[in-house]
């Protein structure tokens, strides 16, 4: 992946949940990861490989009938939507002391984030950090090291904002984040566009 590319930063909404972990922690949850059997539940191991490989078919069809492709990513979009609310759901009933899901404005690059928190992440904390995508439901896991945090004032997603950069990601889910942003990127600039023309007429 080239360095520019690498660097293209974009802003969207994510489902994101963080936990913080120790050095010894972290050097673990980076091996699986590059074996890529990061310790989760086996639902939610199965659930995110379900999910990759739904989202990469939908791509593969599109490339092949865009009518077909767009149809069947509508049909995932709406099973996405009773996901994540369930996900959110279950995030905040569980035990308080256990990291929570939550639905928030994301700055994302393929080599970092600029994510809310409801507590301080200091520089040098390392983080297990999962981002989901919206509306796919694609859930991306690394071991993430803040690099700085700092104070939001009456923001509704959270007391902090911290820049964090990936430290630890499997080969495939760092294609997938370049992907999302370059597609993101292309998205946002059709709508731009667009309005631009609809000004103009």
């Amino acid at each position: 992946m080239s360095q520019e590319r690498r660097h293209f930063r974009i802003d969207l909404d994510a489902l994101v949940r963080t936990h913080v972990i120790q050095e010894e922690e972290a050097h673990e949850l980076a091996a699986a990861i590059q074996a890529n059997h990061p310790a989760q539940s086996q639902a939610d191991t199965e659930l995110s490989k379900l999910n990759k490989q739904i989202q990469d078919s939908i791509n593969l069809a599109t490339t092949r009938d865009l009518q077909t492709g767009h149809l069947f990513d509508l049909i995932n979009q709406k099973l996405n939507l009773l996901l994540n609310e369930l996900q959110i759901q279950h995030s905040h009933s569980a035990n308080p002391d256990e990291p929570t899901t939550q639905m928030m404005p994301i700055n994302l690059s393929g080599g970092g984030a600029l994510i809310y928190s409801q507590h301080e992440l200091t520089a040098g904390s390392l983080l297990d950090l999962t981002i989901t995508f919206i509306p796919e439901h694609v859930a991306i896991r690394t071991v993430a090291r803040s690099v700085k945090a700092f104070p939001t004032k009456e923001d509704p997603n959270g007391p902090w904002q911290a820049a964090i950069e990936f430290t630890h990601m499997h080969e495939d889910d760092q294609d997938r984040v370049v992907r999302k942003v370059l597609q993101e990127q292309t998205k946002q600039l059709r709508e731009r566009k667009k309005q631009s023309t609809d000004q103009e007429s």
